[in-house]
């Protein structure tokens, strides 16, 4: 039976299960780290977040990255329409429309230190997102910084996170998302039925026809080798899948799978700011302000993810997935796996939400994919159709303000209350215990990012992250690389071929394109 907004829950909603099993934070230091050696046994493996100062690891040229020079870099991506996020008040994305603009005006803009503008996943124009939200990698879903994203996750992978598109805007630079993953089949459910014996994957609208395959051995068409390709490096990035020395995957990272590639950019001015009314203190009154710099907004991306640092300052605030609960999520947190993964409950607070397993991979595409290769050994046909009839939506289509599941409902402000008055703060902390009780008693590290320095962080990491500019104000820019989270150690990382088959596919499509016409 498909899900109904007007549905209401009677049932005593269970407590979230909290598996996680994973490095968890003891003191406010992260570890720093300049060899490869050991780094995935190490880090990887035990989900703990790292800084990487070693130039010899940052996996591009940064400089040709930078705002004076990018333009140079991204020729072919000059005059291309991109989204990019507006402020509004205080912060980027809280559920307003995204606008285009091409990239070289908008790289004009932010090197300028125009700071209403961020620049953070990009989302097909079908695609929706709650709240628009972005993550800075700050996903896969993406805020203001972009964290984001993410490709088979339900955030569209983020990112730089400085205030995502709700997850996006300036900042998936995590968030986050994201992009996170395959496109979700569509299901014709107008008399709530499935018909089982005409199940397709997520690309089977392009497979009609067989003369139009140009990657025979995939299936692919032309459409979808460029969806492919665009899917994985985010645009303003795609033209580098005609670089063979563009590393779709960084040495540190070995076996681990990609699901986007992204480009997070702003602009920030560093001087005094505003400060919000603390007389009578709410979530709106505080949005996303913190003293210095733009600020993500806390929130988590459903992708392991490295962040390089291009230009700017950035500082992120992490928080273990140990500690979700006491986060306050938008979304109802239904369970967090050994590695981090957080999944959410399908309601009115993530409505567009679909379950997933540990790595990731949405169930009800999980399931498709198990049924089309006929493999029953470990779970039945019956089972696997059980699950795709499940995979519904809470509701099919409808516009949401809502920030992302992923997001805290805490103010940023309230983890850096070690940056206002005595006065300020006191009152700050009243609020906090009331409406956020236990947030100031958790661990947390804090990690600045210079150019040229990264950031690892795993999937589930609560993190805020602050952009600044270089010098008085200017533009701030970093990349990110989004992992499909494993799920188990380096020489078998994940439970089985699901993700990489569709990487294979992926690969296939850009040695196709490399070759050009036949």
């Amino acid at each position: 039976m498909k899900r109904s907004l007007d549905r209401k829950t009677t049932k005593k909603q269970a407590l979230p299960v909290n598996e996680y099993a994973g490095f968890v934070v003891e003191g406010p230091a992260i570890e720093t780290v300049r060899l490869k050696q050991g780094f995935f046994e190490k880090f990887v493996e035990k989900r703990t977040p790292v800084k990487i100062i070693s130039p010899e690891l940052v996996p591009v040229d940064i400089s040709a990255f930078r705002s004076d020079r990018i333009l140079e870099t991204l020729a072919e991506a000059k005059i291309k329409k991109l989204q990019v996020e507006r402020k509004h008040g205080l912060g980027f994305g809280l559920g307003k429309k995204r606008e285009e603009l091409a990239f070289s005006e908008i790289v004009g803009k932010l090197a300028s230190g125009d700071e209403s503008y961020y620049l953070t996943t990009q989302y097909e124009s079908h695609e929706y997102e709650e709240g628009d939200g972005d993550g800075d990698g700050e996903e896969i879903l993406s805020l203001e910084d972009g964290e984001e994203v993410e490709n088979s996750v339900n955030e569209g992978i983020d990112e730089d996170d400085e205030d995502d598109d709700d997850e996006d805007d300036e900042d998936d630079e995590a968030g986050d998302e994201a992009g996170d993953g395959i496109p979700a089949a569509s299901l014709d459910s107008d008399n709530e039925s499935i018909n089982f014996e005409n199940l397709h994957d997520d690309f089977d609208d392009l497979e009609n026809a067989q003369d139009d395959f140009v990657v025979p051995e995939h299936k692919l068409t032309q459409d979808e080798v460029d969806f492919r390709i665009s899917t994985l490096l985010q645009a303003p990035l795609t033209e580098l899948y005609k670089k063979n020395d563009f590393p779709l995957v960084p040495d540190i990272f070995g076996p681990l799978i990609p699901q986007q590639i992204n480009l997070w950019m702003g602009a920030c001015k560093n001087g005094e700011k505003a400060k919000p009314e603390l007389k009578n203190i709410t979530k709106e009154s505080l949005g996303r302000y913190v003293p210095k710099g733009n600020s993500s907004g806390l929130h988590h991306d459903h992708a392991d993810n490295l962040y390089v640092l291009v230009q700017g300052r950035k500082r992120f605030t992490l928080y273990s997935p140990r500690d979700a609960e006491k986060l306050k999520t938008v979304g109802e947190i239904r369970r967090i796996f050994p590695n981090g993964l957080i999944d959410y409950k399908v309601n009115e607070k993530a409505r567009f939400w679909r379950p997933m397993r540990e790595d990731g991979a949405m169930l009800g595409e999980w399931a498709r994919w198990m049924i089309e290769k006929g493999d029953f050994l470990k779970i039945s046909k019956e089972e696997l159709e059980e699950i795709i009839e499940n995979d519904e939506p809470f509701a099919e289509n409808g516009e949401s303000d809502l920030d992302p599941p992923s997001f805290s409902t805490v103010p940023p402000l309230l983890a850096h209350l070690d940056e206002v008055s005595e006065e300020d703060r006191k009152k700050l902390e009243i609020y906090a215990e009331a409406n956020f009780p236990g947030f100031l008693d958790l661990h947390k590290l804090e990690v600045w990012l210079e150019p040229g320095e990264m950031l690892y962080l795993p999937t589930g990491w609560f993190h805020e992250v602050t952009s600044l500019a270089e010098g008085s104000g200017g533009a701030h820019v970093a990349l990110n690389w989004w992992f499909v989270p494993p799920t188990g150690e380096k020489e078998n990382p994940y439970p089985d071929n699901y993700w990489k088959e569709d990487y294979d596919k992926t690969l296939a499509a850009i040695a196709y394109q490399r070759a050009g016409p036949a």
